[in-house]
This record gives structure tokens, sequence and C-alpha cells, in this order.
């Protein structure tokens, strides 16, 4: 017997018999796109490049006055950065500025000008040092061919603690970088020769002849292959030859007796074949070779043999509480590779050096 449905009820039964083909035909589609079966994986998050810490803009004048004229024109402008700092070199107009916005100071230095982002940049300052002196400008760039990733990053901050920790200066020092391939250091011109001259590099060793002199540790000395910089003059005004460099050392350890009480711990390096260290050694028997590191004399001893594969030299200055570390950090900076070494080959000053804010980040 057929039962006869009421026409509102057909009606209602098309409807639902319509919606259950849908749910039926979207589950076929859909579902293709779901996993079966486990928990549904959020993608991974891509990290967004890191922002700059400053940026810096330079521009070129055809003549020195013009450069001048820009220079003046920006302070009197009172510009609204969080940090920024104007100087000119010859017919070249420089700003830095700490902050992340490059348009703004676009706006400030014009459409002429080239801007690139700075990597690392710290200052040491004291109240009353901001404003406008004269100041000593350099340009460290990198003397290796191989790019270590964050290389010039990590020399300028070594050579910021350098100039704050051993030299004591603090007011008016700024250090950053550009790229992996430059580091500007710019400190007030007051500076004392000895304090700038451990800036202009960072990695460069030497050993030198010293004849019938030792030199004391932490002498600041000219070399022949450092001479002085931009005029600069130092209490010992020797130029001391310069035996071995970067190129004739190998490797570099430390010696087992730097953790006896009462011994100096011992510097034992490798030597290149050809290094010109045997010859000079050879015929210095009983003179005086000093160890000098970024200008800075850490080690003298005498001369006992020529050196030809292999020397080591005792250095006092790394013995008592926490040398061993100073050490190690000198022999892992040394056995890098690539190796990292950054020089600058000119001095330059500024007249007028502005700067307002802290770069401190």
């Amino acid at each position: 017997m057929l039962l006869k449905l009421a026409r509102p009820q057909l009606k209602l039964a098309f409807l639902i018999s319509l919606m259950l083909l849908g749910s039926a035909w979207l589950s076929a589609c859909g579902g293709e796109s779901r996993p079966t079966t486990g928990p549904t994986v959020a993608p991974t998050a891509i990290p967004a490049p890191a922002r700059a810490a400053a940026y810096l803009a330079w521009t070129d004048f055809k003549f020195a006055d013009e450069a001048e004229k820009a220079h003046r024109s920006l302070a009197v402008s009172r510009p609204d950065f969080p940090a920024w700092a104007s100087w000119t070199e010859s017919n070249r107009w420089y700003v830095l500025v700490k902050d992340n916005d490059s348009d703004r100071l676009r706006i400030k230095t014009g459409k002429d000008a080239t801007i690139t982002p700075v990597s690392y940049i710290a200052e040491a300052q004291v109240g009353g040092a901001a404003g406008s002196y004269q100041a000593y400008i350099m340009d460290l760039n990198r003397e290796t061919v191989d790019i270590k990733a964050g290389g010039a990053k990590e020399a300028a901050r070594l050579l910021f603690n350098r100039a704050v920790q051993q030299s004591g200066i603090n007011a008016g020092l700024i250090v950053f970088t550009l790229g992996d391939d430059k580091i500007f250091t710019i400190l007030p011109a007051t500076t004392a020769p000895e304090k700038v001259l451990p800036l202009s590099s960072v990695g460069k060793l030497e050993m030198v002849g010293a004849g019938t002199k030792s030199l004391a540790d932490g002498t600041i000395v000219a070399t022949s292959n450092s001479p002085l910089l931009g005029g600069l003059a130092l209490k010992d005004t020797t130029t001391y030859q310069t035996v071995a460099d970067n190129r004739d050392f190998v490797s570099f350890r430390g010696s087992a007796a730097a953790n006896v009480a009462g011994t100096n711990p011992v510097l034992n390096f490798e030597l290149r074949p050809s290094s010109k260290i045997f010859e000079y050694s050879r015929a210095n028997l009983g003179k005086y070779a000093s160890l000098v590191f970024d200008r800075q004399v850490i080690t003298s001893g005498i001369i006992g043999a020529p050196l030809k594969e292999k020397g080591q030299m005792p250095v006092p200055r790394w013995a008592g509480p926490g040398g061993q570390a100073d050490m190690q950090r000198f022999i892992d900076f040394m056995n890098a590779s690539p190796p990292q070494l950054f020089e600058a080959k000119e001095l330059g000053t500024s007249a007028n050096f502005v700067f307002n804010g802290s770069f401190t980040h």
C-alpha cells in the first residue's frame, strides 16, 4: 500500500534530500585537501629580515664649501632622528642616523645621496660630549679576500671594547660597520696618539726586531709595515723593522704551563716554510724580538735559536686570574678561518664633526 505525502511534506523531503546530496558532494571534494589522520601542522613562519641599526648617507659635491654648506644646513634644521651625526671629508658630506626609515634620511640628504644600511653601531658618550668638535675618522677596510658572515660586526665589537676597556675612551667614540668589508671609527681629535693607533687595525700581528731593547708590554709602536697615520707622533719615535706578519704564521696554541702557578703562559706558533723570520733570527741571536698585535706590544723575548718551523714566547700579560681566558680568545681569533683582518691606511679629520642623541643600541 502506497502512502501519499501531502504537498508541503513532499517539498520538505525534497529539500532535505538536496541538502544531503550537497553535503556529500562538498565532503567528497573538499576533503581531498585535508589530511585523513594526524593533527594539522602550521606553516613555518618566514623570519623578517633584521632591521638596520642605522643608515649612512653620503653626497659628493664639486667643491668642499658646498659640502660644508649642506652640513651646516642640516645642523640648523635640527633633524628629529633619535640620533644623528654629520661631517665632511674633502668634497664629501656624510650623515649617519639611528633610524629604521631610510626615506626620512633621503628627504634630508637629497636624491643624489648614496644611502646604505649600517649593521653595527655603538658609541661611548658622557654627559655634554654631544655637539661639534674636531674628530679623527678612520675607514678600516678588510684586508682578506674571503668573507665571513658577520665578520665586520664581530671585529667592530672587539674594536669598540678595546677602545673603551683598554684605552679608557669614554666620550665621542662612534664605531659602525658597512656590510662585511668596512668599519668606521670616529673619535675626538684630542685623543692621544697612543689611544688612536691601536684602533687603526683589527687582527694585525707582527714580529719586530727590537735590537738590544726589551719593549715593555702595552707599548704602542710604529713598524715598517704599520707606519704612523695622519701625522701622529708617538712617545717612542723609533720605527721598528717588521720581520714577520700575519702571512708568516700558520697557527697558534697555548702551553699547558699557563695553568702552573708562578709560571708565565707560553704562546706557541707554527711558521710557514718561506717565513723571512728565519734569516733574521739566525743573524740576530741574543737580541730582542717583540710580538706586536694591532700596534701594541704583547710580549718581548731574546732570540735564543733560529726560528724556522715553529717558535714560542712567554706572555706575562696572560698570567694571573682571567689570563688563560684572554690567551684563548687571542688564539681563537688568530686561528679563525678565514682570518679577520681589517686595517686603515689613512687617518682623516673633520674640523666640525657634529652629533646629537645616543647611538648605542
